[in-house]
């Protein structure tokens, strides 16, 4: 079903029966379904903010743009292995991860969705990872 505007028109016995239309109804986006990548960062200097700063685009199962959700969780980030990308590390900040040697993120994990996006401004690298990693982006009822 497209969000939008819509109205019911019902009839009985054809053209020529009775017909009945109903007043107009919004039809509202349902819950988020897709993510799409809408900024992909380009480059990344570990400890420094992403450029540009990644950001989804959320939709729902019929593809209607999804401009605000009212979850609290929003959608989360987080640095997953290109081997594993079902697995994404725990998120630790600041300086822990440069003492235990591991990339991890920095900044904000989560975003709530605003006019059908969601941005991460702040999301830097922290530490470089030791193989490929890829940003895992996820919403959550």
């Amino acid at each position: 079903t497209r969000a939008g505007w819509a109205r019911l028109r019902f009839s009985l016995g054809g053209s020529e029966g009775l017909v009945a239309t109903s007043a107009a109804f919004e039809v509202l986006p349902g819950a988020p379904a897709t993510l799409l990548m809408a900024v992909e960062p380009s480059s990344s200097t570990a400890g420094e903010a992403m450029y540009p700063a990644p950001a989804v685009r959320a939709l729902d199962a019929w593809g209607n743009a999804i401009t605000s959700w009212a979850s609290d969780s929003g959608v989360a980030v987080c640095l997953a292995s290109l081997s594993d990308p079902s697995a994404c590390d725990p998120l630790i900040k600041g300086v822990d991860s440069l003492v235990k040697g591991v990339a991890s993120l920095r900044g904000e994990t989560s975003a709530h969705i605003v006019s059908g996006m969601a941005a991460f401004g702040d999301l830097a690298v922290v530490a470089a990872p030791s193989e490929a990693r890829t940003l895992l982006f996820s919403v959550a009822g």
